[in-house]
C-alpha cells in the first residue's frame, strides 16, 4: 500500500499526476485544433467567389470538399484518435479508476 508520509512527497505526488494531466493536454491541443480547421475546410471553400472560376477549376474545388467533409485526424496505433474528446475519457477513466482503489484501500 502507498502511504505519503510527509508533506513534501504528498507534493510531489501531486505535481507529478498534475504534470502528467498537463502533458496529455497539450498533447490533445494540436490535434483538436486539426480536427476542427479541417472541419472548416469545406465551408471555407464554399464561401470563396467559386461561381467565377472555369470548369475544370470548379471540378478540383468539388474533390476538395468531398475530401475535406471527413475530419482529418491523428490516429495513434490504429487504436483511438487523439482530440479533446480522447483527453476527456482519459480524465474520466482515470478518476474512475482512483475511486474505485480509494475505496478499495479503506
Amino acid at each position: 500500500m502507498m502511504t505519503v508520509k510527509t508533506s513534501g512527497e504528498g507534493i510531489r505526488f501531486g505535481g507529478y499526476a498534475i504534470s502528467q494531466v498537463l502533458h496529455i493536454f497539450f498533447l490533445t491541443l494540436p490535434t483538436q485544433h486539426l480536427l476542427d480547421n479541417s472541419l472548416s475546410l469545406t465551408t471555407s471553400i464554399y464561401n470563396t467567389d467559386w461561381y467565377h472560376l472555369s470548369t475544370e477549376s470548379k471540378k478540383l474545388l468539388l474533390i476538395v470538399m468531398r475530401k475535406g467533409s471527413e475530419p482529418t485526424t491523428f490516429i495513434v496505433g490504429k487504436i483511438f484518435i487523439i482530440s479533446l474528446e480522447f483527453f476527456k475519457k482519459v480524465l474520466q477513466t482515470s478518476m474512475s479508476y482512483f475511486t474505485v482503489l480509494n475505496s478499495v484501500r479503506k
